[in-house]
């Protein structure tokens, strides 16, 4: 199972349920899903291939656990 599909589940059953907590920012399963799947597509449009090596540097903001699942995806 890829680790960016773990919150499906959730999407499915509780998708406006708070998934991320940051500050006054909160964002919901169905939120955090499609910004996945924006970030895996943009990435997938840069040129990435399964296998390439892409790097992140962030810190710790929703935004790092965005662009992790959507790079793993």
């Amino acid at each position: 199972m890829n680790v960016s599909n773990i919150i499906k589940p959730h999407v499915a059953e509780n998708p406006d349920k708070t998934a991320i907590i940051f500050g006054e920012r909160r964002i919901s399963y169905a939120e955090l899903d499609t910004l996945i799947n924006r970030t895996a597509s943009g990435i997938t449009k840069m040129g990435f291939k399964r296998g390439d090596v892409l790097s992140v540097f962030l810190p710790s903001i929703p935004e790092l656990i965005i662009a992790y699942l959507g790079t793993v995806r």
